[in-house]
């Protein structure tokens, strides 16, 4: 998207290393261009299919955030088990997933499909979004 975790987490924490994926080239350029990305030299940004890159990422990651929205609706596949899976095997045993959700009557149904992989251990309420901070569950 256009980059407001990077700009988020930097302004918090510093320039740490921050990688950001991001399927549609043209969505890459306007957030370079136009929302200041080309600025945070800490940031990398992969031009790619997030389910795809992380279904073959070989790092391990102590943060990974989710937010993953196509046309205002959440991108499918999202809370499905195998990227779920997938993101349990990227995440560093101490590290943590956030996943940003909205309000909706599928709340309780998102929650048990998180749930089922890692353990929430907080949830965040910002207007009408609700940040899951999720830890690992291991098997």
């Amino acid at each position: 998207g256009g980059g407001a975790i990077a700009s988020l987490m930097t302004r918090r924490w510093g320039p740490l290393p921050i990688i950001g994926v991001e399927r549609d080239p043209a969505v890459v350029h306007l957030a370079r261009h136009e929302f200041g990305l080309d600025a945070l030299d800490h940031l990398r940004i992969v031009t790619a299919d997030a389910f795809a890159w992380v279904a073959a990422c070989e790092q391990r990651f102590d943060a990974i955030c989710v937010d993953l929205y196509v046309a205002g609706k959440r991108a499918h596949g999202v809370l499905g088990a195998a990227f779920l899976r997938d993101l349990r095997r990227i995440v560093t045993p101490r590290g943590e997933v956030t996943f940003n959700l909205w309000r909706s009557a599928y709340l309780a149904d998102q929650l048990r499909r998180i749930e089922r992989v890692f353990s929430v251990v907080a949830i965040d309420e910002a207007d009408d979004n609700l940040i899951v901070h999720a830890a690992p569950r291991h098997e």
